[in-house]
């Protein structure tokens, strides 16, 4: 038998930025330390990225309802051993349409699966299937 976890709501409020601030960089691996034994108990691992990624450019997360996060958050996905992330949700577009399509650049330079939002002028007509 297989098991799935999902994760839900993987955020980027000011205090997770500020918590990952590591000089000049940021490091959101710390985030999944107090999980690791589901991530690592799980045959397959789904999580809602409840953030946008973006660059500093575009301007990080400075209050609770209007999220930013950077691309270093993927990184710690990765690290986790995400297998597959949502992107649809009420925060998609914190970041306008620049942020939306950097978030989907990120996942996919990382080699992160995704689903939810797609890069514009592109159309998702069949569900995201697993073998």
């Amino acid at each position: 038998m297989k098991k799935i976890t999902f994760f839900g709501d993987i955020m980027c409020e000011p205090t997770v930025l500020k918590g990952a601030k590591k000089g000049k960089t940021y490091d959101f691996n710390y985030i999944f330390s107090g999980v690791q034994s589901l991530l690592k108990g799980a045959d397959y691992r789904i999580g809602n990225l409840e953030t946008p990624l973006c660059s500093k450019e575009m301007g990080y997360c400075d209050d609770f309802a209007d999220f930013g996060c950077p691309d270093s958050m993927a990184d710690a996905l990765k690290n986790a051993n995400f297998d597959l992330l949502s992107t649809a949700n009420n925060h998609s577009f914190d970041r306008k349409e620049e942020g939306l399509v950097y978030t989907i650049e990120q996942l996919e330079k990382r080699g992160l699966a995704h689903t939810g939002t797609f890069l514009p002028g592109t159309q998702r007509e069949e569900a995201y299937y697993l073998d």
